[in-house]
């Protein structure tokens, strides 16, 4: 019995959500965009409203025209949206594969915090990183 409850509570613990570390991991990664200015992002997952209100680097908005970056876990709530301009972060590894303009995605695999970029997703934008997020581009999924 004592061992069914330790690993319960040992499954709970390294798949929960860390809701300051996701906060700290999505600013470094959205102030790592080097040649883009992020500042207003719209936020289409629920899940991470509450942690980008965590930071105070940027402003959570509710329009998309006003957004430098939109993220979002779910690519067909998006299908009707004029999104040509936009930045695109995905915080799902399923939402990215399929969602062909996102230049990167955040998420947990295991209890441990995932980043992936796309080099060609990223050169179609026109974006660039700083030195400490090229280790997190691929060139392939």
């Amino acid at each position: 019995m004592i061992k069914v409850l330790l690993t319960i509570f040992l499954s709970a613990y390294l798949f929960s959500f860390d809701k300051v570390t996701a906060s700290k991991i999505l600013e470094t990664v959205f102030l790592g965009i080097e040649n883009k200015v992020i500042k207003n992002i719209k936020i289409e997952d629920e899940q991470y409203k509450d942690v980008l209100n965590l930071s105070d680097k940027f402003n959570i908005v509710s329009n998309i025209k006003s957004c430098d970056i939109l993220v979002f876990d779910k690519s067909k709530d998006l299908n009707n949206l004029n999104l040509t301009n936009k930045i695109l972060f995905a915080t799902s590894y399923n939402a990215f594969r399929n969602r062909k303009d996102a230049i990167g995605a955040f998420y947990w695999f295991k209890g441990r915090p995932q980043i992936i970029f796309l080099d060609h997703r990223l050169k179609e934008k026109n974006i660039s990183l700083k030195p400490y997020l090229q280790k997190y581009i691929t060139d392939e999924l």
